[in-house]
């Protein structure tokens, strides 16, 4: 069973080893889809970025240096509601491993990485747009069609990502278990994806626990089968 979580906006700056050497080791398919994304930045800005003009400028030039940036393993790298919530570092040492072991972010940048996966500092979204590569979300859409491999179709998938991210997940071609938190929004619902991924984590059996705290948490699972 594997958990499928979006990436956040807020990041932690800094790392060690550069972009373009952890990538260069990554021998998959979209080791290639992400150095397109990192060349097309390297001479265009995206050009729906949002912020004050001070940021804007800092985050600009932080994404035309992404194969230069330094590398966090992402599960350190995001900073959102939902990894604060999820908080890793704090998880029982069988919970730390399991994690490493079954967590995927969905990203604009890396398409789908995981847990431990050494990525850079960057600011995008899947609504973004650049020059000469197009909006993001269509993009990582076309990779995926044409990649149908990248995620074991053996395995299922819980899917607690929001809106914007899920309209990927046809694309990706496999077996989901997607929760819906009863309308809950905003904070309140990354609040519960952390929590609520924590409680996986340090079950026995993800599957049963995502049945029993339905309750507590207060929400609904539907089953649905993309894979071909």
């Amino acid at each position: 069973m594997k958990i499928l979580l979006p990436h956040s906006e807020n990041k932690i700056e800094g790392g060690e080893d550069s972009w373009s050497l952890v990538n260069g080791e990554n021998k998959s398919p979209l080791t290639k889809a992400r150095e397109s994304i990192a060349d097309a930045l390297s001479y265009n800005k995206v050009s729906n970025l949002k912020g004050s003009a001070l940021n804007i400028k800092k985050y600009s030039e932080i994404n035309s240096t992404l194969l230069n940036q330094l590398t966090l393993p992402s599960y350190q790298r995001y900073d959102g509601v939902v990894y604060r919530y999820l908080s890793y570092y704090t998880l029982p040492i069988k919970a730390q491993k399991r994690a490493l072991e079954e967590v995927m972010v969905v990203s604009p940048l890396a398409g789908i990485e995981s847990f431990d996966e050494l990525i850079p500092n960057y600011k995008f979204s899947f609504s973004s747009s650049i020059p000469n590569l197009g909006n993001l979300l269509k993009y990582w859409k076309g990779f995926f069609q044409a990649n149908h491999g990248i995620l074991s179709k053996d395995e299922k998938y819980i899917n607690l990502l929001p809106k914007e991210h899920q309209k990927l997940l046809p694309f990706l071609g496999i077996d989901l278990i997607s929760v819906d938190f009863n309308k809950k929004t905003g904070h309140e619902s990354k609040k519960i994806k952390g929590l609520l991924v924590r409680d996986l984590l340090s079950s026995n059996d993800s599957y049963q626990e995502l049945l029993n705290l339905r309750k507590k948490y207060d929400y609904n699972i539907t089953e649905s089968k993309f894979a071909n």
